[in-house]
């Protein structure tokens, strides 16, 4: 099979957006398969927002302490392969291809990312990694990355998301995503309020520690202060790992984490932010806040997003907002978004969109390309962006 066949393939099954919850279906699969996730050892990263990031800077300090490290991330920004890492190096075409092919007779109805969670699984066994870094996909309890033994467990901030999937309160989303919690696990979780004590009462009676790590007094090489809350979790995911864990690994491997579309800087006048939700929208404010600059916003959500908060939260730092559109379904008609500000600019294509905020920015001026995940990816495919050009940042 080639890749672009075998990407064809897994899109047509619907993607990120056709998620089907339980466990039934990839338990079937892994049997049929004798169980390759068993054999792993792994560090499982549920939450609302920061889970990415967090994986990232685990990935890194392991990786700088010398262990091979597998690392399993959902969505990807630009190239699929980025789900699937080690070191830091995404899976290769021939690889993906080659798992694909090693669970395809034994497939039956499983879903999109039941498959390709599966072959994460794989992938990491054969390559032998001594720990894999797994990022929850949706929710934790009924997700199907939630079929691996107990291991080393971290819950980054919880807020309202996925209500229809996961329930319409702080509580009942936050017992969703302490479902990874297992006998024999060690927990450690940045939660605060309601959230914290649901999942610490989990912890309780699952009789395992619940543990609120400390802030990193070391800044990441990812910008906003939020990191340093997310530093302090991966530092202490990575201890648990490895008890020995030096102070020198930890530096290094904060020192040199990339996460590709988060407060990244393409250049020292465009600014990209994977914005996804109300969330993430106030940990944006509160960077913009630091900049004393004015900004032309470009932005674009999914449909399930309270954009209205998203909006009030960001647009008092612009001039101008231009509403445009990823090209999925789920993405919002840039018209739907003119009741939050009357007076921004509709322009659908997200480069066109791009090129009018060019065009406005004057003085000191940068322009913020925000929003859903898949709409700077679309703009970067597009614009065919190399990845060493995402890894550029300025203060």
């Amino acid at each position: 099979m080639h890749y672009d066949d075998l990407i064809k393939k897994l899109f047509a099954m619907g993607g990120d957006h056709n998620v089907k919850l339980g466990l039934e279906r990839i338990y079937l699969l892994l049997e049929k398969l004798n169980h390759p996730e068993s054999s792993l050892k792994y560090i499982h990263v549920a939450g609302t927002n920061g889970k990415g990031s967090t994986c990232a800077m685990i990935s890194s300090i392991l990786k700088a302490a010398g262990y091979n490290v597998g690392m399993y991330t959902s969505p990807h920004l630009v190239d699929f392969r980025e789900r699937f890492q080690i070191n830091g190096k995404n899976i290769s075409k021939e690889d993906l291809v080659a798992t694909y092919e090693s669970i395809q007779p034994f497939l039956t109805d499983q879903s999109y990312f039941e498959i390709i969670t599966t072959m994460a699984f794989v992938y990491f066994k054969n390559q032998k990694v001594d720990v894999v870094v797994l990022e929850v996909g949706l929710g934790g309890r009924l997700d199907a990355t939630n079929v691996i033994p107990p291991g080393i467990v971290a819950i980054t901030n919880i807020g309202l998301e996925h209500t229809k999937t996961l329930g319409n309160s702080i509580e009942k989303i936050a017992r969703e995503k302490a479902g990874i919690v297992k006998s024999g696990c060690t927990v450690f979780t940045t939660t605060e309020g309601v959230a914290y004590q649901t999942i610490a009462k989990i912890c309780k009676d699952q009789h395992v520690p619940c543990i609120k790590p400390k802030t990193s007094a070391i800044q990441p090489a990812l910008l906003g202060v939020h990191q340093k809350i997310n530093a302090g979790l991966a530092i202490a995911a990575a201890n648990a790992f490895d008890a020995k864990l030096t102070d020198a690994a930890i530096q290094r491997g904060l020192a040199k984490v990339q996460w590709l579309g988060r407060l990244q800087w393409l250049s020292k006048d465009f600014l990209i932010d994977a914005t996804h939700n109300a969330h993430g929208a106030h940990v944006l404010a509160t960077y913009l806040k630091t900049l004393k600059r004015k900004c032309i916003i470009v932005f674009g959500a999914c449909d399930d997003k309270n954009v209205k908060e998203m909006l009030s939260l960001i647009t008092p730092f612009a001039s101008h907002v231009i509403f445009t559109k990823a090209n999925i379904y789920r993405a919002i008609d840039p018209k739907a978004l003119l009741p939050f500000v009357p007076d921004a600019i509709v322009e659908p294509d997200v480069v066109q969109a791009i090129k009018k905020a060019e065009q406005l920015r004057g003085g000191d001026e940068f322009i913020l390309f925000t929003g859903s995940m898949y709409l700077i990816g679309e703009w970067m495919v597009r614009r065919n962006f190399k990845y060493q050009l995402l890894f550029h940042r300025t203060r």
